[in-house]
């Protein structure tokens, strides 16, 4: 249950950040279906390890507040001998993860980022406001002055048409219209009532010629605008972004993107090798290298070269620095998605493995607290979760920009949690008050008599 409320409510947040881009647009509830469905696999992933601690505390509050560990104690079944099997179950729930992770939710992401990149590229529906031009159907322009909804009918109708000509289009003005929709949406005929045509006949003529101009009055006339861009359509694009590779396909990318980096080292050191070079026509022999401290490198070069020399120095130098920047670039462009993907390939290993430290904290936390319901639980487990995903986002930051490496980014919410679990779980085991105020007080005396002691240490002796 606490899973199922999680990625609702996960998959909800997801769809609101891009809800803007899929309101008005004529997609229909099926679309929104699929994309709730998609987003609530991607969600799933996240939302085991809360999912999995907030039942466990529940669980064994309840059981430590109604004295049922305390029994089981009493029996001589202790802490840890309870959390074997919910361990052994725990790590069946983290092999599911992975599967899920490496394998479900790269399609999902896929099918994700293509529909709304097709969504993206959808126009919004048809809706024209009465007093503004209407600009969204290619090559025309529509203006009303009122509208009724209900029967379809638009007032004082101007049409411009840049179809023929964008310097001299062709205006229709009608005193009424109606519209209706053809082809499953894809086609908007209007019915123009009582109105007039205005059109150039000569449409390469760099002026207006009002001997060339043409004129036509109507009871009613058919006008059909093409509204397939409005209509929600799938793309066969394909995308390269690290989320939708599944196992084999991330590793064979990291492999690529290495080979292309090495490359690019290559390039760069022969690029180098080009113009960073000694002139042998210009040294006498035995010359060494280590002779240019003492003297200067012009002075090796006959006097009427030695403008020459200057002038193909910096135009060497020039080229050089042109082509090292664009390397440059490319190195640390190459460097950074390699390690975004090194980064994404151990964070499914690391989200799949926080199911199994989670359960962990769970049970201690649960043992300790001794606090069943909704109450302190979900306060402990909503908290626990903020700090995991604020570290998650921040190994991100890191192993994105090259602060660590992607391997320690990707696990730094595992090495702030493992310690903690542990030692919580020790706590638990010993029945150590872990939040009792007592228990704080102790360490504050303890902390206080130290420090003491230590300035006591330190104060000189004045009878000296």
């Amino acid at each position: 249950m606490a899973l199922a409320i999680l990625v609702f409510i996960f998959a909800l947040r997801f769809l609101a950040m891009y809800v803007e881009e899929l309101l008005g647009k004529n997609i229909d509830g099926g679309i929104f279906l699929r994309l709730f469905m998609y987003a609530s696999l991607r969600m799933a992933v996240m939302a085991l390890p809360l999912a999995i601690l907030s039942a466990a505390l529940i669980t064994f509050g309840n059981m430590g507040e109604h004295y049922e560990l305390a029994a089981l104690k009493s029996c001589g079944i202790g802490l840890l001998r309870l959390m074997q099997p919910l361990i052994a179950f725990a790590s069946m729930i983290s092999l599911f993860s992975f599967w899920l992770t490496f394998e479900v939710v790269p399609h999902s992401n896929r099918e994700i980022i293509g529909m709304l990149y097709d969504a993206s590229r959808t126009k919004s529906s048809f809706a024209i406001r009465p007093g503004v031009f209407y600009r969204d159907i290619d090559q025309y322009a529509i203006r009303v002055t009122d509208t009724h909804p209900e029967s379809n009918m638009l007032y004082e109708v101007m049409i411009y048409d840049f179809s023929q000509s964008i310097d001299f289009p062709t205006i229709t003005l009608a005193d009424s219209a109606q519209t209706k929709l053809l082809n499953q949406g894809s086609l908007l005929q209007m019915t123009l009532f009582h109105g007039s045509r205005h059109e150039e006949i000569d449409s390469e003529a760099k002026k207006p010629n009002p001997n060339l101009h043409g004129r036509l009055y109507f009871d009613s006339l058919y006008v059909r605008f093409d509204l397939s861009e409005f209509a929600f359509a799938r793309s066969d694009s394909r995308f390269r972004h690290r989320s939708i590779y599944p196992t084999t396909q991330l590793v064979t990318a990291i492999d690529s993107m290495q080979q292309r980096l090495d490359e690019i080292s290559r390039n760069i050191q022969s690029n180098i090798n080009t113009y960073v070079r000694l002139d042998s026509m210009s040294l006498t022999a035995g010359t060494r290298v280590d002779s240019f401290k003492q003297k200067q490198l012009l002075d090796y070069a006959p006097k009427d070269d030695r403008k020459l020399v200057v002038a193909q120095a910096l135009e060497d130098a020039r080229s050089i620095k042109t082509q090292l920047d664009f390397s440059t670039s490319n190195y640390l462009r190459e460097s950074q998605q390699i390690r975004e993907f090194q980064h994404e390939y151990y964070n499914r290993i690391m989200m799949s493995l926080s199911c199994l430290i989670f359960m962990i904290m769970g049970v201690s936390l649960g043992a300790i607290i001794r606090k069943g319901g909704l109450g302190a639980p979900s306060v402990a487990s909503v908290g626990f979760f903020a700090l995991f995903y604020g570290l998650n986002s921040q190994g991100w930051k890191m192993a994105k920009y090259g602060w660590s490496e992607p391997w320690v980014g990707a696990f730094l919410p595992l090495l702030v949690f493992t310690p903690v679990a542990l030692y919580i779980s020790y706590q638990a085991a010993k029945d150590a008050p872990l939040f009792d105020e007592s228990s704080w007080q102790m360490w504050r005396e303890s902390l206080g008599q130290f420090f003491v002691r230590s300035k006591g240490t330190n104060r000189p002796d004045l009878d000296q």
